[in-house]
């Protein structure tokens, strides 16, 4: 007698996601070729007088999805000589300058999700769009090796030329959250992130 349980032929599809408006769940693993972006961060407004010597690399990556459904697109940064056991803020601005940075860069309510229910991901409080929070920490030596995964309702094409700018400490933890560090992003081919020591995807 074959007693194997019975087979489900109509199992049930995954739940939705309502938060990140119409469309299927995506899977955010990358493929083997995701499409890359790269900043070298330097000193800024606050952070030319007070971290003149800080640096950071950091490697924006995204897979093959636009991340309009999931968290499709991840950032991680390396970096040295920042003041230790801070944490501060980690985000895409809409400047094209590290002279006029502007704002955060998001899609203007193309999710309920985030800050203030607008689809804006980066402020540190963890939401499912950036599940981590737009944070980053440094240890006791002031070096920084941190990674986020986010969804800001744009691709690789409109986020190409923004810029990625560091805060310093929480103004909820005694800091006066000044940009102390920027950088542009450029497109780079992802077989140079695996060989001249920029940071993986975390």
């Amino acid at each position: 007698a074959d007693n194997r349980p019975p087979t489900d032929t109509n199992p049930p599809g995954p739940e939705p996601n309502s938060g990140f408006g119409p469309g299927p769940e995506t899977n955010s693993g990358f493929g083997p070729q995701p499409r890359c972006m790269r900043a070298i961060l330097a000193p800024i407004q606050g952070g030319q007088d007070k971290y003149p010597n800080l640096g950071a690399d950091v490697l924006l990556a995204y897979n093959d999805v636009l991340p309009e459904f999931s968290p499709s697109a991840s950032m991680g940064i390396m970096g040295g000589n920042f003041p230790p056991k801070i944490v501060g803020g980690f985000h895409i601005h809409e400047g094209t300058s590290c002279e006029n940075i502007g704002s955060h860069f998001f899609r203007e309510g193309w999710s309920t999700l985030g800050f203030a229910g607008n689809g804006d991901p980066w402020f540190p409080d963890p939401t499912p769009i950036c599940p981590t929070g737009a944070v980053y920490e440094t240890d006791p030596n002031g070096l920084v090796t941190y990674g986020t995964n986010f969804a800001n309702g744009y691709g690789h094409e409109e986020t190409e030329g923004k810029v990625v700018v560091l805060h310093d400490l929480l103004k909820d933890l005694g800091g006066d959250y000044l940009p102390i560090a920027c950088g542009v992003l450029t497109v780079v081919a992802f077989s140079q992130t695996q060989t001249d020591g920029a940071p993986p995807p975390p």
